[in-house]
C-alpha cells in the first residue's frame, strides 16, 4: 500500500541517490494491492484487488537528446482489478500540446505471464509541431578508410512493431506542422496488433485539397512489409508550390 505525496525536486534530497536529470513535479498517490501467485498463475485476475490512483503535476523532463522539454502539466491514472485508466495527460513540448486518456487492460497478464497488453487511446492536440522533437545531427563524418583497413560492419537493426502491444489509438490535431508544411484537421486511427500498425481512415487537409490514408505496415516477417493506400482530392497548385521548397527550385 501507498499513500502519500512527493516533491521530486527533493528527491535526491531525502534519499542517498544521484540523478542524471534534476526532476520536478508533484506526485501524488493512494494505491493498494493484495493478491496470490495462484490468482496469477491460474489468471484468475479478477480474484485479485488492486485499487487507487496517481496523479503527477507540473513534471519536467530536458535532456540533450531533446530539443525542447516535455513539461506534463497533469497527469492522473486510476486503478481498478482489470484496468488501469488513464484519466487525464495534458503535456507540452516547445509549440505543441498534447492531451490524452484512455485505458490499459490485462496488465497483470502482461507482467506476469507473458500475454497481451491491450489499450485504447484518444490522443488530441490544438498545434502539433514535429520540428519541436527534432535535435539537430551533431556526428562528425567519417574518415575515409584506407586500404588496410577495414570499415566497420554494420550493426544496426531495423525497428520492430511490439508484439505484446494490442492497441488502438485515435488521433485528432487541428494543426500538424512538418518542416515548412502545414496540414488541418489531421485525423484517423492507428492499430497495433499481431507485429503490424495500421493506419485505418486517416486524413489530413494540405495545399488546398485532402489526403487520406489507408494501409499497414508488418514486421513480422523477416523484411518488413508495406500495404498503403494514398488518396489525393482537389489539390491546388498553387498552394503546393508557395509551401514545398522542392517545387520551388523547378
Amino acid at each position: 500500500k501507498f499513500s502519500g505525496r512527493i516533491n521530486l525536486a527533493n528527491l535526491s534530497k531525502a534519499y542517498p541517490v544521484t540523478l542524471d536529470i534534476p526532476l520536478s513535479g508533484i506526485l501524488e498517490g493512494n494505491l493498494a494491492t493484495a493478491f496470490d501467485m495462484n490468482a496469477i498463475e491460474t489468471e484468475q485476475y479478477q480474484n485479485t484487488t488492486n485499487s487507487g490512483n496517481i496523479t503527477l503535476s507540473g513534471f519536467t523532463y530536458d535532456s540533450d537528446a531533446m530539443a525542447n522539454p516535455l513539461t506534463i502539466n497533469k497527469t492522473s491514472l486510476a486503478f481498478n482489478n482489470m484496468t488501469v485508466t488513464l484519466n487525464e495527460f495534458d503535456a507540452k513540448s516547445g509549440t505543441t500540446d498534447i492531451n490524452a486518456n484512455g485505458s490499459i487492460s490485462n496488465f497483470l497478464g502482461y507482467m506476469f505471464n507473458d500475454e497481451l497488453l491491450k489499450g485504447n487511446f484518444n490522443i488530441t492536440s490544438n498545434n502539433f509541431n514535429l520540428n519541436d522533437f527534432m535535435v539537430a545531427d551533431t556526428t562528425t563524418p567519417e574518415t575515409t578508410t584506407t586500404e588496410t583497413e577495414k570499415a566497420p560492419t554494420s550493426t544496426e537493426e531495423s525497428i520492430k512493431i511490439p508484439d505484446f502491444l494490442d492497441a488502438t489509438l485515435t488521433v485528432k490535431a487541428n494543426k500538424v506542422i512538418y518542416d515548412n508544411l502545414n496540414l488541418t484537421n489531421t485525423k484517423g486511427a492507428l492499430v497495433i496488433k499481431d507485429e503490424t500498425a495500421t493506419l485505418k481512415d486517416v486524413s489530413t487537409n494540405i495545399f488546398g485539397g485532402t489526403v487520406t490514408l489507408n494501409g499497414n505496415a508488418s514486421t513480422k516477417g523477416t523484411t518488413p512489409k508495406f500495404d498503403m493506400d494514398l488518396g489525393i482530392n482537389s489539390f491546388t497548385i498553387s498552394e503546393a508550390f508557395k509551401e514545398l521548397e522542392l517545387l520551388k527550385a523547378l
